[in-house]
Protein backbone atom coordinates (compact mmCIF):
# COMPACT_ATOMS: atom_id res chain seq x y z
CA UNK A 1 0.00 0.00 0.00
CA UNK A 2 1.49 3.28 -0.91
CA UNK A 3 1.45 6.20 1.82
CA UNK A 4 2.43 8.88 -0.24
CA UNK A 5 2.97 10.08 -4.13
CA UNK A 6 5.57 10.66 -5.62
CA UNK A 7 6.03 13.14 -8.84
CA UNK A 8 6.72 11.55 -12.20
CA UNK A 9 8.95 12.30 -14.78
CA UNK A 10 7.88 13.08 -18.09
CA UNK A 11 8.80 9.97 -19.68
CA UNK A 12 7.00 8.08 -17.22
CA UNK A 13 4.11 9.99 -17.27
CA UNK A 14 4.10 8.89 -21.35
CA UNK A 15 4.79 5.53 -20.57
CA UNK A 16 1.65 5.02 -18.36
CA UNK A 17 -0.50 6.91 -21.02
CA UNK A 18 1.16 4.90 -23.61
CA UNK A 19 0.47 1.45 -21.29
CA UNK A 20 -3.42 2.47 -20.19
CA UNK A 21 -4.37 3.35 -23.85
CA UNK A 22 -3.09 0.14 -25.58
CA UNK A 23 -4.84 -1.69 -22.64
CA UNK A 24 -8.23 0.37 -23.50
CA UNK A 25 -8.00 -0.69 -27.24
CA UNK A 26 -7.13 -4.26 -26.29
CA UNK A 27 -10.05 -4.13 -23.82
CA UNK A 28 -12.52 -2.27 -26.48
CA UNK A 29 -11.52 -5.32 -29.00
CA UNK A 30 -12.75 -8.08 -26.73
CA UNK A 31 -15.71 -5.67 -25.45
CA UNK A 32 -16.86 -5.72 -29.89
CA UNK A 33 -16.13 -9.17 -29.94
CA UNK A 34 -18.33 -9.43 -26.71
CA UNK A 35 -21.22 -7.47 -28.10
CA UNK A 36 -21.25 -9.32 -31.34
CA UNK A 37 -22.18 -12.70 -29.55
CA UNK A 38 -18.94 -14.05 -30.97
CA UNK A 39 -16.43 -16.00 -28.37
CA UNK A 40 -17.25 -17.92 -24.63
CA UNK A 41 -19.04 -15.21 -22.95
CA UNK A 42 -16.74 -16.40 -19.25
CA UNK A 43 -13.31 -16.40 -21.84
CA UNK A 44 -14.08 -12.76 -22.94
CA UNK A 45 -14.89 -11.68 -19.24
CA UNK A 46 -11.69 -13.24 -18.02
CA UNK A 47 -9.48 -11.41 -20.90
CA UNK A 48 -11.12 -8.15 -19.90
CA UNK A 49 -9.96 -8.86 -16.10
CA UNK A 50 -6.73 -9.58 -17.21
CA UNK A 51 -6.53 -6.58 -19.10
CA UNK A 52 -7.26 -4.31 -16.18
CA UNK A 53 -5.23 -6.33 -13.97
CA UNK A 54 -2.19 -5.98 -16.89
CA UNK A 55 -2.71 -2.31 -16.66
CA UNK A 56 -3.14 -2.09 -12.88
CA UNK A 57 0.08 -3.49 -12.25
CA UNK A 58 2.60 -2.01 -15.73
CA UNK A 59 1.60 1.12 -13.87
CA UNK A 60 2.58 0.12 -10.43
CA UNK A 61 5.86 -0.77 -11.79
CA UNK A 62 5.77 2.79 -13.83
CA UNK A 63 4.98 4.81 -10.54
CA UNK A 64 7.06 2.66 -7.77
CA UNK A 65 9.52 4.55 -6.15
Amino acid sequence: MRMNYRQLTDQQADDMQAMKAAGKMFYDLIEDIWERGAGNPRELALAKTKIEESVMWGTKAITSP
